[in-house]
């Protein structure tokens, strides 16, 4: 293999690696953000409707309107029938939508990347690198899934702070009660679900690693 040959085929690992982490870390934000049944869980554990007046199938029928328009990017207004929404509040809501195309954007070319790695390594019979790659990766979730637990207040804010310019997420219930809904302990649920899914992913990236010796 020449030089240039040799060049292109380290570019292809680097990119076939991180297509493979991506498409976990991707793969695992959409199966939690579109998680209904683990809102469902904590809308009926923690009796969420009682906050607002509204019976909990009421609170989830606007849930699923939220949703459908998080992952809509045509539908222009977010109309939650049971909840008025200030302008920062709708503001908050398109900016997460953002994030949301971006995350489904970044599973559709990290999985066609990886498709793509998986069978080079299948043609040269190469599986074996995926042991370092699932065993290096597995410790990220495991620190950051106890950090969640431990300093959730602290990690939430800076999540925010990092994926936002502004302040509109600090929504005020007088005037956005959605928020009454959307109480902390669901996000923590969602980092742990998050972070347990990622977890599990990349073991079994190892193991796949580990069954082709």
């Amino acid at each position: 293999m020449n030089k240039k040959n040799y060049l292109l085929w380290q570019v292809g690992e680097f990119f076939g690696k991180f297509a493979i982490i991506m498409f976990v870390i991707s793969g695992a934000a959409l199966l939690t953000i579109h998680n209904r049944s683990l809102y469902q869980f904590v809308l009926h554990r923690e009796n969420l409707g009682q906050h607002v007046g509204l019976s909990n199938e009421v609170v989830l029928k606007n849930y699923d309107i939220l949703m459908s328009y998080m992952n809509n990017p045509f539908k222009e207004v977010l109309d939650m029938p049971d909840f008025p929404s200030s302008r920062q509040g709708l503001q908050h809501f398109a900016e997460v939508r953002v994030l949301f195309i971006f995350a489904i954007g970044v599973f559709i070319v990290s999985t066609l990347l990886g498709i793509w790695y998986v069978l080079r390594m299948r043609r040269e019979k190469t599986y074996w690198k995926l042991i370092n790659l699932g065993k290096i990766s597995m410790v990220a979730p495991i620190v950051l899934g106890l950090m969640s637990v431990m300093m959730f207040n602290q990690i939430f804010y800076w999540f925010h702070r990092l994926l936002f310019r502004n302040d509109y997420w600090i929504y005020d219930p007088k005037v956005d009660p959605i928020i009454l809904v959307l109480p902390e302990s669901y996000f923590l649920y969602c980092f742990l679900f998050f972070f347990i899914v990622v977890e599990v992913a990349f073991f079994l990236v190892y193991l796949k690693g580990k069954k082709s010796l």
